[in-house]
């Protein structure tokens, strides 16, 4: 019979088949093999967990705690609020429900009445009587309550350090009543490339079948920036409080800019984050331009990405020369359709693809695809957009009322000639307005004013639709302002929580 000898550590170990190396390893391999199995269990059973909560309580964002009490127009409740955007169980805050009635149109008496809602976040500060801080969402048609129990959450958090902070509904968002929708999908064909005149052609019909709806129920003048004013100015009298806070953002910034300008005595700060100012409404296709170069420089410097802009011109060359009609597959119906493609087609793909910071990459990897005459990603994407939705009748009110000035229309119409991608920013407003019955609010809405409140502006150096130029314009009406860019930064998120240091800098200010 053999016997097999190893030399361990210099000493000579006999009538053993295995090293105390092998048994190391081997106890190793088993305490691997248990660790993988306890993780993997336990990520099921969270899974399970999450599902259970997701399904079994449909993660209620608003869970009413105590009983109603009504105070002539407004009527509140103590709620638990929740989020909504969790991984295993919603975390959740102890919280107030408002909704607040108000006049329809404030110069019709008999107008009316209309809700809007609020939930309030009590104030971990130190100081119980600073200016609530208002939250106003953008769009126009964002849900501050929504936003706040997204991933934002944490952001509203952070803020109630400074004073309670109050998510607002502004008149006709979700969550409010009336909560008018056209009754109608607004689409586009599909056997015809994307055109400005097509599209206002095909959309005349469609936006005038949606105003038909609601002519006898509501004025075309309820959903204006000018009403959600006075909206706010009750809010403010409703609570019972000298001053308010603003943040707002985007389409926000629109409206705590005129809310400044009608009662600037009301306002104690202000932060504007992605700056749409009383004349921004209509976007500038060569301030668009320039952010799309801006955007093409970062992805060479940052992502060793070269040619960005160069295969747009050349990918809308060659859509315009070639006019393709691409048979993809509509992934809702599962049914094969054929889509005619031009060059807007393309503009719209990159304005839209350029929202977020993190999908500029994504973008420019399409950009190419269609360059190198690969059409079928951008055919599902133009079946996409063209799909359309049922509108909510309050964003197109809202910026059909707040209008430009002539000038600014005629600055644009003469930048679109040699525009790169911008020239299609506006096609909602051009294919819209002209048939949707709203009051333009005018000229002195839209004119320059002075104001001492003291201001915060938040701009992200590559944000295509509320760029860091429209800030600079706004703040020539403040005497105490600051703006902080964040460099790299796109829209939307990337404003308010790309970086803790954001919701602290507000904090501070």
């Amino acid at each position: 019979m053999g016997r097999s000898q190893t030399v361990y550590n210099g000493a000579v170990n006999e009538g053993s088949s295995a090293t105390p190396d092998r048994k190391r390893r081997s106890r190793l391999r088993s305490v691997v093999r248990v660790t993988v199995k306890v993780v993997l269990t336990i990520v099921v059973i969270l899974a399970i967990l999450r599902g259970i909560v997701a399904l079994g309580e449909r993660v209620p964002m608003i869970e009413a705690t105590g009983p109603e009490v009504v105070d002539g127009d407004l009527t509140t409740r103590p709620i638990r609020f929740a989020q909504t955007d969790f991984y295993v169980y919603p975390p959740r805050v102890d919280a107030e429900e408002g909704r607040l009635q108000v006049p329809a149109r404030r110069d019709d008496a008999a107008s009316g009445p209309i809700g809007i809602r609020y939930v309030r976040f009590p104030t971990t500060g130190s100081d119980p009587t600073a200016p609530p801080i208002v939250y106003l969402a953008g769009g126009p048609g964002g849900s501050g309550t929504s936003t706040a129990s997204g991933d934002r959450f944490k952001f509203f958090m952070a803020l109630r350090e400074a004073g309670d902070v109050i998510a607002l509904d502004q008149r006709g968002v979700w969550g409010t009543h009336p909560y008018p929708r056209c009754p109608n999908v607004w689409t586009y064909p599909l056997d015809i490339p994307t055109h400005p005149d097509d599209l206002v052609r095909v959309h005349e019909p469609q936006v005038r079948e949606c105003w038909s709806r609601w002519e006898t129920e509501l004025h075309p003048d309820t959903y204006t920036t000018a009403e959600s004013v006075e909206d706010l100015e009750a809010l403010r009298e409703a609570l019972g409080v000298e001053r308010l806070n603003l943040v707002g953002i985007s389409y926000g910034t629109h409206l705590g800019l005129a809310y400044i300008r009608t009662h600037p005595d009301r306002v104690g700060r202000a932060v504007l984050a992605g700056v749409e100012g009383p004349n921004h409404t209509y976007k500038s296709p060569a301030r668009v331009d320039e952010i799309v170069r801006a955007v093409d420089e970062t992805l060479a410097r940052e992502a060793g990405w070269d040619g960005f802009v160069e295969d747009i011109e050349a990918a809308t060359a060659r859509l315009a020369e070639e006019q393709p009609v691409v048979t993809v597959t509509d992934r809702r119906s599962g049914e094969e359709v054929e889509v005619a493609l031009g060059p807007y087609d393309l503009k719209l793909a990159v304005y839209y693809g350029l929202g977020e910071r993190e999908d500029f990459l994504k973008a420019a990897r399409r950009v190419r695809q269609i360059a190198e005459g690969d059409y079928s990603l951008l055919a599902q994407l133009a079946l996409r957009i063209r799909s359309g939705g049922a509108p909510i009748v309050m964003p197109i009110s809202m910026d059909c009322a707040s209008g430009a000035t002539a000038e600014r229309l005629e600055r644009i119409q003469g930048e679109m000639a040699d525009a790169l991608v911008g020239d299609v920013a506006n096609l909602d407003l051009t294919s819209s307005c002209p048939f949707w019955p709203v009051e333009d609010l005018g000229d002195d809405y839209r004119s320059d004013f002075t104001s001492d409140v003291p201001v915060l502006a938040i701009s992200g150096t590559l944000d295509l639709r509320t760029p860091p130029a429209n800030a600079d314009e706004a703040l020539a009406a403040f005497t105490d302002w600051r703006h902080v860019l964040i460099l790299g930064g796109a829209h939307s998120d990337d404003l308010l929580i790309a970086t803790p240091e954001i919701a602290d800098t507000m904090v501070q200010f």
